[in-house]
């Protein structure tokens, strides 16, 4: 490591009041230790790297040490960026109708909630109850706070669902779901109609959250005597091994 290159524990100092975590963090550094594991063996990706080390999920109330997966000698500090999937459908519905450019007032008023990081076992419960009915839309989403009520007993990769209370929600839901889906197709043909001149835009909603991290990142003054831009620091912060975890 030259004398340009930030150490483990600059990296520490400087990004951890800032709110993000990496394979250079201490608390990374213990589970590591913890578990027995080589940094080799540690799968971490941008969204565990983006969240702070204080970090809870936002369903399940569960810290970073709770959500670390170990399995056959593997560590895995992965997170997930959860959306209303009705976005989903506006911007594919959009594209077969060769809509150029949907507006973002469209976007807000149709989702639900915002983007946000979750824990893989909450991001999981939508297909769960998905498998387990046919009938729920595969583009509904379950909004946090109905995800937080559905949940019975908490697990490392699967939670234990209130399956006849997400079915009771779907219900009551299921019809103002549809309607919005007609009303999206009618804004749709509309907007077909009217001349844009504006480039069509991908909805990305990782992308919403990485902004903000971005932002936060280039506002850091210490950051440039750390020698690092941001796409190095994320370079420098995540893991991914070529070698492939157990299935």
């Amino acid at each position: 490591m030259d004398s340009l290159t930030p150490s483990d524990d600059e990296l520490e100092q400087v990004f951890t009041p800032l709110g993000f975590d990496g394979v250079w963090s201490k608390l990374t550094r213990l589970l590591l230790i913890a578990f027995k594991t080589p940094r080799g063996h540690l799968f971490l990706d941008r969204n565990w790297a983006l969240s702070p080390q204080g970090y809870t999920c936002v369903i399940c109330q569960r810290n970073k040490v709770e959500l670390i997966d170990h399995k056959q000698g593997w560590l895995r500090a992965m997170l997930h960026c959860d959306h209303d999937h009705i976005v989903d459908v506006i911007v594919e519905l959009a594209k077969k109708l060769d809509v150029v450019h949907v507006p973002q007032q469209m976007i807000h008023k149709y989702a639900s909630y915002q983007p946000t990081i979750i824990c893989r076992s909450c991001n999981w419960i939508d297909s769960q109850l998905k498998h387990k009915f046919d009938d729920i839309h595969s583009q509904f989403s379950f909004p946090t706070h109905m995800k937080q009520r559905l949940i019975l007993q908490k697990g490392r990769r699967r939670h234990k669902i209130d399956f006849d209370g997400a079915w009771d929600y779907w219900s009551e839901q299921k019809d103002d779901f549809l309607r919005n889906l007609e009303d999206i197709h009618t804004q749709l043909l509309d907007l077909r109609e009217v001349d844009h001149k504006a480039a069509p835009k991908k909805y990305q909603p990782r992308k919403l959250l990485f902004e903000t991290a971005f932002k936060t990142f280039q506002e850091c003054g210490y950051t440039h005597q750390c020698h690092l831009d941001f796409h190095s620091f994320l370079k420098r912060s995540v893991s991914w091994p070529e070698q492939k975890e157990p299935s």
